[in-house]
């Protein structure tokens, strides 16, 4: 079993790690939402590093919600934003594929052929609500978490809120250039920073509970 020190450190390393990954997954990303196949052609290396990207920042985040769960004391939120939080990462990490096998249609087909594949994918009523729709949820179980926080005085009430508002920066600049969407997951590093900070400042405990009382 890991000691508190240990687990701190691993807790505080990944909400650092997560947006910092964002970040790069944003900035490396193609400069197109829509999955053109002839900019996915002409930016191959780009849709391949940003996909990794992607992936790994949620792979990471479920690090970070693993320990916050670990860390926070107002039970049932914690609770309820861990089970959430988990289910929409381990249903978002595999949504990145998907530019892969976009990249590879639009290697390999014509442009016709690329988009009706890609069409008929996001018509499977299974893959729009078996992992798109549930991916989302990684967001609402970090709230919950990061609310949990605050009710415990663990963090400023500002910390959820910035959190939040860098969730949604990308969605609301999605028509803008990735190195403005990739301003969003910098708003996410302050709020994970502080409660990084906050996580590592807290008294040393000797049994896994309640960190940051």
């Amino acid at each position: 079993m890991f000691t508190d020190g240990v687990r701190r450190w691993i807790t505080s390393g990944s909400l650092v790690l997560f947006p910092v990954l964002l970040f790069f997954a944003f900035l490396t990303s193609p400069s197109d939402q829509n999955h053109e196949p002839h900019i996915f052609r002409a930016q191959a290396a780009k849709v391949e590093i940003s996909a990794v990207f992607f992936h790994w920042s949620v792979i990471v985040m479920a690090f970070a919600i693993i320990g916050l769960a670990w860390a926070a004391r107002t039970r049932a939120l914690t609770q309820t934003g861990a089970v959430l939080g988990l289910v929409g990462a381990v249903s978002g990490g595999g949504l990145f594929i998907a530019d892969f096998y976009d990249l590879a249609t639009a290697q390999n087909l014509t442009d016709e052929q690329a988009v009706a594949v890609t069409q008929a994918v996001d018509g499977y009523a299974g893959y729009v609500y078996g992992f798109v729709f549930p991916s989302f949820l990684l967001h609402i179980g970090v709230l919950c978490l990061l609310i949990a926080l605050v009710r415990d005085k663990a963090v400023p009430v500002w910390v959820p809120v910035l959190m939040l508002a860098g969730v949604f920066f990308p969605f609301f600049t999605v028509e803008q250039e990735p190195v403005v969407q990739s301003a969003g997951p910098l708003l996410q590093l302050v709020a994970c920073g502080m409660v990084a900070v906050r996580l590592l400042r807290a008294p040393r405990v000797q049994v896994p509970q309640h960190a940051l009382a």
